[in-house]
């Protein structure tokens, strides 16, 4: 009966619990009003360097160009591939996604050394090399792509507003010279290629005259847009909103950047008193105490 009596029921566990959560609880509040002046003084002292720093972080602002591709091949270039059967099928296969391919067109060296020169990007940049221009080229300039609209975005950023839109702009002027060339090779190639067809069907006796006469004018067909194509430029990608000189600068955001810096070091503080907390409790513990000592020796550099 005793021992029943003396049992603690599920009650009084549940009280102590409580009781033993409202004493964490009412410890955990003390102690941080103990370092109250730490708690709130440090994040504010951080949030204030912060601040200064983003006054002598210089401003920068982003320009928007953006520019769209056609839905279609062109009529040629369609043919060109019917003519090409299995290989047309392979660029075919290429010619799905001709925005990602155009971004890296914009992205090579060709495109990018035309821009440095012409805006004086290494004196800018201060860079000893073209290489380190360029890097320093793809880390200012943004470009996206729309696979839906066919719209090809590019941000650029600089110091200067007027510059960055300069930049932004920049890019359609050698982007377009190089898919110019390289249309105009293509189009020398089928030329040539056709050419030699017509040669060859026109020296080869053929069964029926009818098959030559009908491989001899598609032949002929063929060579003939090869050389329209020669004859003129490839516009393949067109303005839609040219790059304007930005109002307001993109950045530094010098609130968002304080209230940041403060946020973050509001919350190290508080795992540092907490923290702190709990080595002064080991170290008060007969337990603990022991244990803390036997890590503080482990880890003593000197023996």
């Amino acid at each position: 009966m005793n021992k029943t009596q003396n049992t603690p029921s599920y009650q009084d566990t549940l009280a102590t619990d409580v009781n033993d959560d409202e004493i964490d609880l009412l410890a955990l509040i003390q102690t941080l009003g103990e370092e109250k002046w730490l708690l709130f003084g440090l994040p504010f002292v951080c949030a204030c360097i912060a601040a200064v720093i983003s006054l002598y972080i210089p401003p920068m602002y982003t320009a928007k160009a953006t520019f769209v591709l056609p839905d279609k091949q062109s009529s040629s270039t369609s043919a060109v591939l019917d003519q090409l059967g299995g290989l047309g099928g392979l660029a075919g296969s290429f010619s799905k996604s001709p925005a990602e391919m155009y971004v890296a067109f914009m992205q090579s060296n060709t495109v990018q050394d035309e821009i440095i020169t012409e805006l004086n990007l290494m004196q800018r940049y201060q860079t000893i090399s073209k290489e380190d221009a360029r890097k320093k080229l793809l880390s200012l300039v943004k470009i996206t792509t729309d696979k839906k609209s066919g719209l090809i975005t590019i941000e650029a950023q600089d110091k200067s507003a007027d510059i960055a839109a300069k930049l932004a702009n920049s890019y359609l002027k050698p982007f377009r010279a190089l898919l110019n060339r390289m249309s105009l090779d293509e189009a020398h190639l089928r030329r040539d290629f056709f050419s030699q067809q017509i040669t060859v069907i026109s020296q080869r006796p053929f069964r029926d005259p009818f098959v030559q006469t009908t491989l001899m004018n598609s032949m002929i067909k063929q060579y003939e847009v090869a050389r329209i194509d020669e004859a003129r430029d490839s516009q393949i990608l067109f303005p839609v909103d040219v790059a304007k000189s930005p109002e307001s600068k993109s950045s530094p955001k010098r609130v968002l950047l304080v209230l940041t810096v403060g946020f973050v070091a509001f919350f190290l503080t508080l795992l540092m008193i907490f923290i702190k907390r709990s080595l002064r409790h080991a170290q008060s513990n007969p337990e603990s105490s022991h244990k803390w000592a036997n890590v503080k020796k482990v880890w003593k550099l000197r023996s």
